[in-house]
């Protein structure tokens, strides 16, 4: 049966200072855990898991761990080592955790003390934390000192950080405007809120009288336009950019669409040419020792590079493959392996041994061993093109590294890497194993922001002065990534939307090899929809008993950087086993 976990009552029952009913140890620091509050509408919770303490200061939408490096004091540890990042707890005379203070984790709340909450003690933070936002206007009405910007600026706040608390903040939001029924700012948070609750009739009323009473609301003015906004004629907005619709380009697959986009997948030639070692070098992470190879190959007229972790400690063939593919941001941002990757770092977990590919994809720059290699290529095909480049390094390190098993191979990625895993478990038939974090499945409607808007209202928007969308704006990655061809290639609608479908794995999921998914429902990047598209597709296609879809309810796009992947690690060692 299809496992969609919701993680709360897990975690909180993980996090008690008593054994486990499986007489598991439970989490060294439990005596740590707590809410803090620095003020009414201020709070940072502390969890404890094995040898961590995972804190989430206000506002955050993750939750990193911390490890302890001295009596009291823990510094960043996950999702990684930053060591400008800590958090100091204070006690009592008699030894009980009592206060907090942390750094570089809140530009407005860096080294405030935050004091913990006793039993039964709450503030309207904490109230709204454990979703009880009637209780939590209550309490703050009830503050005589609590200003209202002060509670308009909580409500914004919770509005863009917690897309999944957007009902709890409309909750909150009612009877603090009737309160304040004038508040310009209450009325445009709640015309917003009810945008992405899918009321728009109720939400253009609150947006105009916000925008008469202050003129200056840059989000309230791009909501009334995009609520009014019409399809520009020939020539005109986004049509002087796109020779066709936007509707057209959204519209849902046709059956014959997707059959196209596999035809195209059996034709391609994915091998690779001129294969070389540019590099290599030892070097130890997590208490594991690598060969470091930095293999060097052509593909497509393209050069590209990636590097191969080989385990110094195995002895023969028949080494189980793991390829980690990386996200990928706005700016392109090259990809250091100095530290080897999360990933890597997390097979530190386990005595199985692997070797890790990791590819840089086309147009994209690798850096090890204080050297750079730049492979050549369009970073903008970064999905179905990824995939692409990533399969072919495949194909090359194995002929470069001869302990690899080629028959037993698995993927890991993470955001657009995620999606890159499933795309080339659905395409290679060696792939078995696919681990995804929090990845895209669907460029059309699943990836439609949490705040209400459809990917065409976005760009139609966004090309409202007859001119592309930019990376610097909403829609602008998405235009980047699928439109811009049309301006630079003369590329036509049926060309973008097998783009976009080639790069949509949940039209493909009955093709997945075993498949274990991880997403936030506060995920802003990656809307909470792709996991729910995903686990609708598994079901679908009979192949629920083997693959899961993990869905953490309250954190963002990291999900849970403990969790997920040392689950991952857990999953890779079955595997290499066989069972």
């Amino acid at each position: 049966m299809l496992r969609t976990i919701l993680l709360m009552s897990f975690l909180m029952t993980a996090c008690m200072a008593s054994p486990d009913v499986t007489g598991r140890p439970m989490p060294r620091y439990a005596e740590f855990e707590g809410v803090y509050s620095a003020g009414p509408l201020a709070v940072t919770e502390v969890r404890a898991r094995d040898t961590y303490v995972a804190v989430r200061p206000p506002e955050w939408g993750g939750r990193p761990y911390f490890a302890e490096t001295a009596e009291n004091r823990f510094t960043m540890a996950l999702p990684h080592v930053d060591e400008a990042r800590w958090v100091d707890f204070q006690t009592d005379d008699t030894g009980r955790i009592i206060a907090l203070t942390f750094q570089d984790l809140h530009p407005g709340h860096d080294g405030h003390v935050f004091t913990r909450l006793q039993a039964g003690e709450e503030t309207p933070a904490s109230l709204f934390l454990q979703r009880r936002p009637q209780e939590a206007a209550a309490m703050a009405l009830a503050d005589p000192d609590l200003a209202v910007d002060a509670l308009h600026d909580y409500t914004r706040s919770m509005f863009s950080r917690y897309p999944s608390r957007t009902s709890d903040v409309l909750a909150f939001l009612v009877p603090v405007r009737e309160r304040f029924p004038d508040h310009s700012g209450l009325m445009a948070t709640e015309g917003l809120a009810r945008i992405a609750l899918g009321d728009r009739a109720g939400a253009h009323p609150l947006l105009q009288a916000a925008i008469s009473s202050e003129p200056d609301q840059p989000d309230v003015e791009q909501a009334l336009r995009r609520l009014d906004q019409a399809e520009p004629g020939n020539g005109e907005g986004y049509r002087a950019v796109l020779p066709f619709s936007l509707d057209a380009a959204f519209a849902p697959p046709t059956q014959d669409e997707i059959e196209r986009v596999r035809q195209d997948w059996a034709n391609r030639d994915l091998n690779p040419a001129e294969i070389h070692v540019v590099h290599n070098y030892e070097t130890e992470i997590s208490g594991h020792k690598y060969e470091v190879l930095i293999v060097e190959h052509d593909f497509e007229g393209a050069r590209h590079f990636g590097a191969a972790f080989v385990p110094q400690e195995i002895d023969g063939a028949g080494v189980p493959v793991v390829i980690d593919a990386r996200g990928v941001n706005p700016a392109y941002s090259p990809m250091s392996v100095d530290d080897g990757t999360q990933l890597i770092r997390a097979l530190g977990w386990t005595q199985t041994r692997f070797i890790v590919l990791v590819p840089a994809m086309n147009g994209h720059t690798l850096q090890a061993d204080g050297r750079t290699f730049v492979s050549t290529g369009d970073p903008t095909d970064a999905w179905d093109g990824a995939t692409d480049a990533t399969l072919s390094f495949l194909n090359a390190a194995l002929q470069i590294v001869p302990e690899a098993n080629a028959e037993q191979v698995a993927i890991f990625g993470h955001s657009r890497g995620s999606t890159v895993a499933l795309l080339a478990g659905i395409r290679d038939p060696r792939i078995d194993l696919a681990l995804s974090v929090a990845g895209p499945v669907d460029h059309f409607q699943a990836q439609s922001p949490t705040t209400g808007w459809t990917n065409a209202e976005i760009q139609r928007d966004a090309m409202r002065d007859g001119q592309p969308a930019t990376l610097g704006e909403e829609g602008g990655q998405d235009f980047d990534h699928f439109l811009h061809r049309v301006v630079t290639e003369n590329e036509s609608l049926a060309d973008v939307r097998h783009r976009m479908i080639a790069s949509s794995p949940v039209y493909f999921v009955n093709s997945l090899p075993e498949t274990h998914a991880y997403y936030g429902a506060d995920d802003r990047s990656v809307p909470v929809r792709n996991a729910h598209w995903l686990q609708a597709g598994i079901a679908g296609s009979g192949s629920e008993g083997s693959s899961t879809v993990t869905i953490f309810p309250d954190l963002s796009h990291d999900t849970d950087s403990l969790i997920a992947w040392r689950e991952s690690v857990t999953w890779l060692e079955a595997w290499a086993r066989g069972g």
